[in-house]
């Protein structure tokens, strides 16, 4: 969730051989090579040729500081710390919930990018660059639901969300007890 705050949550995984699902429990076929493929995802894969004049934001391995200001300092990277209680919290109940990582403004930035992934008559120049994407999953058009993969090879601003210090700081902190 982009917002005011982001849900931290921790995933417990089953081994493999406790899982109780296997591939026929799920709408999909195998393919000539015997793969495996889902069919739903399958119907939003995206070949859209991409133009080679637009960034693949993928080809970049640090932030283009289009959405945060890089710490200059150990202070600077302190402030996205979590405090003794959050921790502890996380580890008892699995998640945090309102852990402020963005400001209006940047969420607003966000969100106009976003929004130019949802014109229905002009895609994105960048659309190809999309592994999947669905324009609406919920069959209601009243009720948008856009699935799409790959947001952060398009925009500078989705890009830099993955090495924001207020998320990637946490995600650290709270990655072993």
């Amino acid at each position: 969730m982009i917002g005011r705050g982001v849900v931290f949550r921790r995933i417990r995984l089953q081994a493999p051989a406790a899982r109780k699902e296997t591939m026929s429990d799920f709408k999909g076929y195998k393919d000539e090579k015997g793969a495996y493929v889902n069919k739903q995802a399958a119907a939003g894969l995206v070949t859209d040729p991409v133009p080679k004049d637009v960034k693949d934001w993928s080809t970049e391995s640090k932030p283009s500081g289009i959405l945060f200001e890089k710490p200059k300092s150990a202070d600077d990277w302190k402030q996205h710390r979590l405090t003794p209680s959050q921790i502890d919290q996380y580890w008892r109940d699995g998640y945090l919930t309102k852990v402020p990582v963005l400001s209006e403004k940047k969420c607003d930035e966000l969100l106009d990018d976003y929004k130019k992934f949802l014109d229905p008559v002009e895609k994105h120049p960048g659309h190809g660059l999309f592994y999947e994407f669905h324009s609406n999953q919920s069959g209601d058009p009243d009720n948008i639901l856009m699935h799409a993969l790959g947001h952060w090879r398009i925009t500078q601003r989705f890009h830099d969300l993955v090495f924001l210090p207020a998320i990637a700081v946490r995600i650290l902190m709270t990655s072993y007890p």
